[in-house]
């Protein structure tokens, strides 16, 4: 059982901090199960569900505009203002992928029942993983005064729900409540788009609905989780804020965290490559930012995070249980 001397808002983004990976590729999965489905039922009056595009179309013509507008935009200097500048600018690129696959009609009668056997097929053949020690991290928002929120430019936050849901299920660990855990992650804070429609009757329209796309938009899910969980205590009092992140996307979130002015509050890089590396592809990943502008803490796993929040509130008076 570990000790927090002060309460902590642990705010992790979720494709490729929470996860070892991007995850839209098992989330693509979801129309080859919903067929599936519609076979095994034996209902010979379910029309087939037509797609005008596949989902390497989709990518595609995402990374196209993605190249095409870094080709013509992407500063060569300038440091934070210049890349929160870059950030802004792929607004237009982003909601017009989303735009692409809701009128491609690709997610168009995919179920709440399809999410659960896609999750456990890609978890049984490790299509997504999760990270090392994530249990372990989820575990704090069990503390009295401690929460766990998740915000994420993914496209279905019921995906990500049932991920860690159906994960935690799969745990096998005698100093851990699985029980506890699953319902903590039923009702936990996860900021992030969705498919609409998924337990409508006949299934989701396709559309995809939200408006967490860009660095800004994930800034102000997090300045809103913040101050919901703590609306009126005095910012000295507060839980110490922690934001975990990998991405450019992640960058404002990092920044606002690390550069609070209080020094309970981290902004931590995921970064599971060589150490001698990390400085070289912090620059990379943060472009055109240098090092020394960046006061981010860097984390290999998320066992590293867990021991970065034990290391930062341990300075309060008050005393708090994290029960793990």
């Amino acid at each position: 059982m570990d000790i927090l001397t002060r309460p902590v808002h642990l705010i992790l983004d979720w494709d490729g901090t929470l996860t070892t990976k991007d995850t839209l590729a098992v989330l693509a999965e979801l129309p080859k199960t919903r067929d599936e489905r519609n076979h095994n039922s034996g209902n010979s009056g379910t029309a087939p569900v037509v797609s005008s595009v596949q989902w390497q179309d989709i990518v595609n013509g995402y990374m196209q505009a993605c190249n095409a507008h870094q080709a013509s935009h992407f500063p060569s200097a300038g440091g934070p203002e210049a890349l929160e500048k870059w950030l802004d600018s792929l607004e237009s690129i982003e909601y017009a992928s989303a735009q692409r696959a809701s009128d491609s009609g690709f997610f168009k009668g995919v179920s709440s029942e399809d999410v659960r056997p896609t999750i456990t097929r890609a978890l049984e053949t490790r299509a997504l993983e999760l990270r090392h020690g994530w249990e372990k991290l989820l575990s704090l928002g069990l503390a009295t005064g401690c929460q766990v929120t998740i915000v994420s430019v993914n496209w279905s936050e019921t995906f990500i729900r049932w991920s860690l849901y159906l994960a935690a299920a799969r745990l096998q660990r005698a100093d851990l409540d699985t029980d506890e855990l699953q319902s903590y992650i039923n009702n936990m804070h996860i900021y992030a788009n969705d498919i609409h429609g998924l337990s409508s009757p006949l299934g989701s329209s396709g559309r995809l609905v939200g408006n967490v796309r860009t660095a800004q938009e994930k800034l102000a899910c997090m300045k809103k989780a913040v101050a919901a969980h703590a609306p009126s205590i005095e910012p000295e009092r507060a839980p110490a804020v922690v934001y975990v992140g990998d991405s450019a996307t992640d960058f404002l979130c990092l920044q606002r965290a690390s550069g609070s002015g209080r020094g309970c509050d981290r902004g931590v890089w995921i970064f599971d490559g060589p150490a001698g590396d990390a400085e070289k592809t912090m620059e990379k990943t943060f472009a055109p930012c240098k090092a020394e502008e960046l006061d981010f803490v860097v984390a290999r796993d998320l066992e590293r995070v867990y021991e970065i929040v034990l290391e930062v509130c341990g300075d309060e008076t008050h005393r708090w249980t994290a029960r793990y």
